[in-house]
């Protein structure tokens, strides 16, 4: 329990430097997230957008569709 709410802790500090435009806050948060968690789909999403944001669209689509896959081959 205290993993997921630290997780969802920061989650939630990514998301708000996210917003503000701080993307390479966020990434670092999202990525310190992923070291532990490597399948959290929503760390994917959010990483992916991120990557889009930036431009970064190869990067982008390689965590979107993995989560995507990871939802359709666990579920």
């Amino acid at each position: 329990m205290i993993k997921s709410l630290l997780t969802k802790w920061k989650l939630n500090k990514a998301a708000i430097r996210f917003q503000n435009n701080d993307l390479n806050s966020a990434q670092i948060i999202y990525e310190e997230i992923l070291e532990t968690q490597a399948n959290n789909i929503d760390v994917l999403i959010w990483l992916g957008s991120l990557h889009s944001e930036k431009g970064e669209y190869p990067k982008a689509f390689e965590k979107i569709h993995f989560s995507w896959m990871h939802l359709l081959f666990t579920a």
